[in-house]
Order: C-alpha cells, then structure tokens, then sequence
C-alpha cells in the first residue's frame, strides 16, 4: 500500500492540477486543486455523478463526518456492522449511517439531546477544525487554552492545519476549505504520550514521525 499511496502521489505531482477533471474546480487555487485531487485519490472525498464537486457547496454533518471517516485508517474497525441505530434520524438505510455510528462510538461526535444527528444541517469552521483536532487527539490541549472555539483554533493553527483557509468560526465550511482542512490533516503531527511522570500521569507531545497519512500505508499491510 506504501508503494501505492507514493505511486499515487507521484502521479498528482506528475499531473499537477489535472490528475481529476471536475469540471467546476477550474476557478480554485492550485493549492485546493491539489488537495482535492490528493483526497479524491485516496478515496476520502468524491464528486457527484454529473462530475462536478461543488466546491463551494456548505458541508452538511453527514458529508462532514464521512470525510473525516474515511481520512481515519482504522483498519479493520471501519468494517463493523451496527443493527441498531444511535440516532433516530440515521437509520441503517441512511447513506452515511456506518461512519456516523463510528464516528459517534469513538467520541468524535455527538448528537442533539432529542436523540437526532441532523445530518442534514450544514457545520461550521468552528466545527470542523474541533473534530479534526480531536482525530489528531489535540483535545486536551485545546481545552486548556481556552476549550471551544477558540482554544481549538489556536491549537489547529499551531499545526498549520488552516494553512490555505480563511477561518471564520461560525460560518459554514465549504466543501473546498473542509478538503483542505483534511489535506492538511493527513500530514500533522498526532499527539501522543511521549513520557511517564514519577506520579504516573502522562506527558504529550507531537510526534512529528507519525501522522495519519504514513499509518494509511502501516495499517493497509497488517
């Protein structure tokens, strides 16, 4: 999978804005171009079938929890089968009823107190940066600088996961930026416990040798 995964970008680079034709991209930035490209091969985003992407559409829950679904290489987890479902309005006919109920199993999202998901409704940049932050298990540190939003914008900057995208935290996020969001998601620094203190509680630190697009390929050959 490695040697696809480097094929492939090898292709895009080779390509450069052309390796997928949608064919209303043509205004966009070279470098949303690439992300796009770099996601729709990689099997995390699609167009729609009369070969658009529309990427200036608002992202809706569904659509938003889907991409981030598939951006996470959970290997053999991602094939669980749920007979029931958590939210009313997410029923195992919904199209995007598998990843939401992976999603929401692993904590990475919530429904309203009604017992929906609204998967309808459009999400934020606020939103969308808090769920990519928590994948990347920035949470804890988001909270103590300050917890939603502002403590999650601060850290996502950190990172440079906003790199290419203007965020303005309640306004609804296009599918353009969220693809850029996620592009530069894959090749963050994850969090992780870099060492034990003499009590026993644990200290982090971004571990610049793992990011989610390299366990893409470690997990693919397990």
């Amino acid at each position: 999978m490695m040697r696809k995964i480097a094929t492939a970008a090898a292709a895009l680079l080779l390509c450069g804005t052309q390796a997928f034709a949608f064919s209303d991209t043509s205004d966009l930035s070279a470098e949303s171009l690439n992300s796009i490209n770099r996601l729709t091969e990689l099997g995390i985003v699609n167009g729609y079938e009369d070969g658009t992407f529309r990427p200036h559409k608002d992202v809706t829950r569904a659509e938003a929890v889907t991409m981030l679904y598939n951006m996470i290489p959970f290997g053999d987890i991602g094939d669980v089968f749920y007979v029931s479902s958590t939210y009313s309005d997410v029923t195992q006919e919904h199209w995007a009823f598998g990843g939401v109920e992976v999603m929401s199993a692993l904590g990475y999202i919530e429904g309203y107190p009604d017992g929906t998901f609204r998967p309808d409704e459009t999400i934020t940049y606020a939103e969308a940066v808090k769920m990519i932050m928590d994948i990347l298990n920035y949470s804890f540190v988001a909270e103590e600088n300050g917890g939603y939003p502002n403590g999650y914008m601060s850290a996502a900057g950190w990172i440079a996961l906003s790199e290419g995208v203007e965020l303005v935290y309640s306004a609804e996020v296009t599918r353009e930026d969220l693809a850029v969001l996620i592009d530069n998601a894959l090749d963050a620094p994850i969090m992780v416990i870099s060492s034990y203190n003499t009590d026993g509680s644990a200290e982090y630190a971004p571990d610049t040798e793992l990011t989610l697009y390299k366990l893409m390929g470690y997990l693919d050959n397990v």
